[in-house]
């Protein structure tokens, strides 16, 4: 189960946890850092977990991100979640 961390205002996912159904009780899964402000939730990708963060440049409000986006897969190793290399998908300017 993924829990997204939120805020309610205009970037509002700050962060995401996961925790697995063992004995009857769920888990919390320590992951290596993760999350960040983000417009995009936490998303399932066949059975892998998918995080988008904003890129935000130096002049950038807190709300405006012009940057782009970077994406990341996690996948499941067999013994722990790990994730894979960031995918930037730059913002094009006019």
């Amino acid at each position: 189960m993924v829990v997204s961390l939120t805020t309610g205002v205009c970037l509002p996912f700050v962060g995401w946890e996961l925790y697995v159904l063992r004995g009857g009780s769920w888990q919390h899964v320590i992951l290596p850092p993760h999350g960040g402000l983000s417009g995009h939730p936490v998303v399932k990708v066949g059975n892998d977990l998918q995080e988008t963060l904003e890129i935000r440049r130096p002049s950038d409000s807190l709300c405006n991100p012009t940057g782009g986006t970077k994406s990341r897969i996690w996948h499941w190793n067999g013994t722990r979640f790990a994730p894979g290399p960031w995918r930037v998908k730059r913002r094009v300017t006019q």
